[in-house]
């Protein structure tokens, strides 16, 4: 499991590059712990984490590049690495657009949010630095663009730990809990009741066919539409979502063309592993 690194958590500045190194070494003893405790194996940091601004004249590279040799130093290098957000998100990096994060007692006003942004898409927790009380909260409030013209953002809650004191909270602890053990439901609706929505568009017949073979699985509750065409994709499972929606390729088709699916999944865990469970019987 992945944890995403909040880089907001920057912000206010530590007042020297001695205070920001503690901060960075609690981190990694943040993720350490959870990594022993929950199996956490890795933090998703930006890409672009080097030229983030860490102190008020120094970014990222500059200030770890400052940093005298050390274990700690060592420690904090070794959870910069691969997969950043463009590996870790693959289609849906588009998405991360559409948060952005206001709060003024940390000095930030409507901007874009990468990390927090990582953990609603795939279903995980923010990890932030201690640099301000605010952080500490085990929850997080931030807005996404709705995709309808003229619609209002929404405002997203994300779980949130920056002290080995804050894993120990019983909301974070039954989070945990409950994306660790994938349990999958079957819908109680029968196969030729469940609804096939498709546009009038090339390749609906191809596309009805699939729907009709692959609404025969007990995970899957309906179809809910076709998927604008693909031509270039390679996998099947196009994109995973928290409600329980999986969209899905036919990628051997010329034009790629795909569907949306509900399926039974109640978060990001569960429809991800219906989705593998979906490839392996029905994609060629």
């Amino acid at each position: 499991m992945n944890l995403a690194f909040n880089e907001l958590s920057f912000r206010p500045f530590a007042a020297s590059k001695e205070e920001l190194f503690k901060k960075m070494g609690l981190l990694y003893s943040v993720f350490a712990e959870a990594k022993k405790r929950h199996k956490f194996n890795h933090v998703v940091f930006p890409s672009s984490y080097s030229e983030l601004m860490v102190l008020e004249d120094l970014n990222f590279a500059q200030w770890l590049s400052g940093c005298k040799p050390s274990l700690q130093t060592e420690q904090i290098r070794s959870i910069l690495k691969r997969p950043f957000d463009v590996e870790a998100l693959q289609d849906q990096h588009k998405d991360l657009d559409a948060y952005f994060f206001h709060e003024e007692s940390v000095g930030i006003s409507e901007e874009y949010c990468i990390g927090l942004g990582i953990a609603d898409l795939i279903g995980t927790m923010g990890l932030s630095l201690t640099t301000h009380e605010f952080w500490e909260r085990e929850q997080l409030t931030m807005r996404k663009l709705s995709e309808e013209k003229d619609a209002e953002p929404s405002d997203v809650k994300v779980l949130n730990v920056a002290t080995v004191k804050g894993l120990e909270s019983k909301h974070i602890t039954d989070y945990i809990a409950s994306i660790s053990k994938v349990e999958l439901i079957e819908t109680a609706t029968l196969a030729d009741k469940k609804t096939i929505s498709l546009r009038d568009d090339h390749g609906k017949n191809t596309l009805k066919a699939f729907a009709e073979r692959i609404r025969l699985s007990s995970y899957v509750e309906s179809i809910v539409n076709s998927l604008p065409f693909n031509p270039t994709a390679v996998r099947f499972i196009r994109k995973a979502y928290a409600n329980g929606l999986l969209e899905v390729v036919l990628f051997w088709e010329d034009k790629g063309i795909g569907m949306v699916i509900q399926t039974t999944g109640r978060n990001y865990k569960e429809t991800e592993a219906i989705g593998k469970i979906l490839e392996e019987k029905y994609s060629k």
